[in-house]
C-alpha cells in the first residue's frame, strides 16, 4: 500500500495557467471547456441587466452605464475572437464530427460578422487599443460586484459568479499579456 504524499500546506493549484506564452492554448482549453460562447453570452446580458438595475452599483450616472454597455459589448466579441482561436487548436481538431457539431451550435458566433471571423486576432487587438489593462479589470470587477448588489425580479444564479469572472478576467489578461509574435502565430 501506498503512503499518500505529505500535504503540503497553503498551496492551491492554479485553475487557469498564468505563463500565458507557455500555456496559451492550455488556458483557452479550460475556458472554453467550463462555459461556451452561449454561456458567455447569456450570462454577460443577465450581469450587464443586474449591473444597470443594481441600486448599489457603481453605474449611476448615464455616462458610467453607457461606458458598461460598450465594454460588454467588446468582450462579447473578445469572447468570440478567443473561442474561435480555440476552436482551431489540435486538441478540438481530434474531437469525432457528432461532438464537433453539438459543440458549433453551442458556440456560434453572434456578434463578429463573417469577416471578422476570418480575422480573430483583429478583434484583440482592437480590445487592447480601445480599454487600458487597469481599466478593463476596473470594469470587470464593478460588473462583478453590480451582479452581487442586484435584488431586482431576475433570478442570478450565484453558484458560477467567481468562476465566470476568472475566467473573463483571464481572457482580459491573455489580451494585454499576449505580444505581438503571439498574435501573429495564431492569425
Amino acid at each position: 500500500m501506498l503512503s499518500p504524499s505529505p500535504r503540503k500546506r497553503f498551496h492551491k493549484p492554479c485553475h487557469l495557467p498564468n505563463n500565458i506564452g507557455k500555456h496559451f492554448y492550455e488556458g483557452l482549453e479550460a475556458v472554453f471547456g467550463n462555459f461556451r460562447l452561449h454561456d458567455f453570452r447569456d450570462t454577460l446580458n443577465l450581469w450587464l441587466h443586474a449591473a444597470l438595475a443594481s441600486e448599489q452599483s457603481a453605474y449611476a450616472n448615464g455616462g458610467e452605464r453607457e461606458d458598461l454597455m460598450d465594454f460588454v459589448q467588446h468582450l462579447h466579441r473578445l469572447t468570440e475572437a478567443f473561442c474561435i482561436i480555440h476552436a482551431g487548436t489540435p486538441a478540438q481538431q481530434s474531437i469525432p464530427a457528432s461532438t464537433k457539431g453539438l459543440l458549433a451550435n453551442a458556440n456560434r458566433p453572434f456578434y463578429l460578422s463573417e469577416a471578422e471571423q476570418g480575422n480573430p486576432h483583429q478583434e484583440i487587438q482592437q480590445f487592447r487599443q480601445t480599454f487600458r489593462y487597469s481599466y478593463a479589470k476596473a470594469e470587470l470587477l464593478d460588473l462583478l460586484e453590480g451582479v452581487i448588489t442586484y435584488n431586482g425580479a431576475k433570478e442570478i444564479p450565484r453558484a458560477d459568479l467567481v468562476m465566470f469572472y476568472r475566467h473573463l478576467l483571464y481572457l482580459v489578461r491573455l489580451v494585454y499579456k499576449m505580444d505581438e509574435r503571439m498574435i501573429c502565430e495564431i492569425a
